[in-house]
């Protein structure tokens, strides 16, 4: 976990020598400060409810969630969703590792039971580095394909062809761009599809909000964000 609870409520990062509580279940928390890992919180006992370790993808997804003023780590029933935005009504899950289909389903319908859609964003990083995914843009789209097909992401688009759109939500692919994600709008059968470049505002804010609100556009990555230091790369 990436935040835990202090005596006085306030949610803080991992730190050594300080005692803090788990916020969803209440129990006890250990910092993990090493050389190796990244800093983070871990339970004592085995918490209630769905928590996994946070590698340095997932802080930087939850940073970037934060420089777009949603709120992070949120219970949603047994579940705890990445991000949340409870205005758009929009909970959004950071996937780096493998996940059971079972698993990926429960989360959606138990947010969607609570009025909010799922956005997930899946770290493909990897895939395109060691050229498992393969891109070609075309008039405008990014066509794809894929030496191996993940089963959760097939799952979860057939789902989106059926009956339950509502539940699945959107899928992007994080490829390390600093600034783009591509939203795969087709997926077939082998693992092949096509999608479409999108900026990080676009997926967290809408434009009107961004004029409105007065987002800055970050001159070294591009990030669009609302907080005093643009939360991917601090103004370096």
């Amino acid at each position: 976990m990436q935040y835990a609870k202090n005596e006085n409520g306030k949610l803080i990062r991992a730190s050594k020598n300080i005692i803090a509580t788990c916020p969803h279940c209440n129990s006890e928390l250990i910092a993990r400060c090493g050389a190796i890992n990244v800093d983070h919180w871990s339970h004592k006992v085995e918490c209630l409810y769905n928590t996994e370790y946070d590698n340095e993808w997932h802080i930087k997804w939850k940073n970037i969630a934060l420089g777009y003023n949603l709120k992070v780590e949120k219970r949603i029933g047994y579940h705890i969703t990445d991000a949340i935005d409870t205005i758009n009504k929009y909970c959004y899950e950071f996937q780096h590792s493998p996940i059971a289909t079972s698993e990926i389903l429960s989360r959606v319908n138990q947010y969607l039971s609570r009025g909010y859609k799922t956005i997930w964003i899946f770290d493909y990083h990897e895939k395109y580095d060691d050229d498992s995914l393969l891109l070609k843009h075309s008039d405008g789209i990014i066509k794809f394909k894929q030496k191996w097909a993940k089963r959760v992401i097939t799952t979860l688009f057939e789902g989106k062809s059926r009956d339950n759109e509502e539940a699945c939500g959107q899928l992007y692919f994080d490829i390390g761009d600093s600034s783009l994600i591509i939203l795969v709008k087709k997926l077939y059968s082998n693992g092949n599809g096509w999608g479409e470049e999108k900026y990080l505002s676009d997926l967290f804010v809408p434009k009107e909000i961004i004029i409105k609100e007065g987002y800055v556009e970050c001159e070294f990555c591009g990030l669009w964000y609302h907080t005093p230091k643009c939360p991917r790369c601090e103004g370096k």
